[in-house]
């Protein structure tokens, strides 16, 4: 049995929203997160504009024109240290470059960052973040970042209440195949997305592709992972030369009283 892709990977999320037949999906989902119906214009090209070549290159996961909105939209399926600094530069360069290249300098069009994060722990489902000072003062109006707790919203499928109801468009993006066929019948946007989502998962071309990426991926984590470890055990090991406790190595670095002592052999 292949795996079933949702739309907590990227590349699921972009062949489903981001395709003109599907806006209706997607002016859904930014309803919920935004509370006010946008109208979406176009996709934009999701490669942002870098101003030399020493810069890297910075591909986002969506950027969408609705009304007077430039919308990013990142899928952050895996909890990294550094998603909010990347994320945080993805939308400035939005800002600085769409400010920039205008006849004045205006507040008229918002930009937003949503980021629908499936490894995070925060303490509401969906928190706002403006820039202000500590009275609550906007420093510029326009400059919005929304961060979405999937975890947490994806526990209220299996409740009646009315937050239920209220994100069940962000919802249907993280079920399993499984959860899907508890979508109600009545509901023409779940199940237009199951149609869509269960169909994009019987494509060989998308497996094959998303299988490959999974892939890529886990061998470039298991690289990171053993690098980070590499550099944690030569730290325990000069410690350990300069006759720092074991409690105190282990405190400091992580590793297990059992993983220091390993390493004295």
């Amino acid at each position: 049995m292949t795996k079933f892709y949702n739309c907590s990977y990227d590349e699921a999320f972009k062949n489903i929203f981001l395709k003109e037949e599907n806006f209706d999906l997607l002016e859904e989902v930014l309803y919920t997160v935004l509370d006010t119906r946008v109208k979406i214009l176009k996709v934009r090209n999701n490669e942002l504009f870098k101003e030399n070549y020493s810069i890297k290159k910075k591909i986002v996961d969506a950027v969408i024109e609705a009304n007077n909105k430039v919308v990013e939209i990142e899928i952050n399926n895996e909890r990294q240290d550094f998603y909010r600094p990347r994320n945080v530069a993805y939308i400035c360069n939005l800002y600085s470059t769409n400010t920039l290249s205008g006849e004045s300098y205006s507040e008229d069009t918002d930009f937003i960052q949503i980021n629908i994060s499936y490894n995070i722990n925060n303490k509401n489902k969906i928190d706002k973040f403006l820039i202000q000072n500590k009275d609550y003062e906007k420093y510029v109006k326009n400059f919005i970042i929304y961060e979405i707790d999937m975890k947490k919203l994806l526990k209220l499928w299996y409740s009646n209440s009315k937050e239920k109801e209220k994100f069940k468009y962000l919802i249907m993006m993280g079920l399993e195949k499984d959860e899907l066929d508890s979508i109600p019948k009545g509901d023409t946007i779940m199940n237009k997305y199951k149609d869509k989502i269960t169909k994009l998962n019987e494509e060989p071309k998308f497996q094959e592709y998303m299988t490959k990426e999974e892939d890529d991926r886990k061998m470039y984590n298991t690289k990171i992972n053993y690098a980070r470890k590499s550099g944690i055990e030569y730290t325990a090991k000069n410690m350990l030369k300069k006759s720092f406790d074991i409690d105190s190595i282990s405190e400091i670095t992580g590793l297990t009283t059992e993983e220091i002592r390993n390493l004295e052999k």
